[in-house]
C-alpha cells in the first residue's frame, strides 16, 4: 500500500507520484487499485512515479481521474517481499512528532508495496 503525494493530468494521462519504493519488490502495477475512498470519476491510463530515483516510472492501465494527494493505492507484489527490500531510504521531516525532538520512535517509514 502506498500514499499518493501528488497527481496531475496531462495530455489525457494521469501522472501519480507515490511515497513508496518499488525497486525492491516484484510489483504488479497492472493490478493497482485505489482503496479507502469511493470514486465515480471515469478511469484513465496512469503513470506511477515511485519515490526512489532508481525505480523508473511504471504504467497502470487505469485509475480514477480524480486521484489526488492523500489517496491510498494498493499495489500487489509477487512472492515474498521483505520490509528491508522496499523500505524508503529517505527521511521525511513531516513524519516527526509535534514536539520536534528527534526520538528513534519518531522515524516512521513511508508506506511500501
Amino acid at each position: 500500500m502506498v500514499r499518493v503525494t501528488s497527481a496531475t493530468i496531462e495530455n489525457g494521462q494521469l501522472n501519480v507520484w507515490i511515497d513508496g519504493e518499488l525497486d525492491g519488490c516484484a510489483a504488479t502495477i497492472s493490478e493497482t487499485r485505489m482503496i479507502g475512498r469511493a470514486s465515480t470519476a471515469h478511469a484513465i491510463g496512469a503513470a506511477i512515479y515511485p519515490v526512489s530515483a532508481h525505480t523508473p516510472m511504471r504504467y497502470a492501465p487505469e485509475l480514477p481521474a480524480d486521484t489526488r494527494a492523500g489517496d491510498l493505492l494498493a499495489i500487489p507484489c509477487i512472492g515474498v517481499t521483505v520490509l528491508r527490500d522496499v523500505q524508503s531510504r529517505s527521511w521525511h521531516p513531516e513524519r516527526l512528532s509535534d514536539d520536534r525532538i528527534d526520538h528513534e520512535r519518531d522515524n516512521f517509514p513511508p508506506t511500501i508495496c
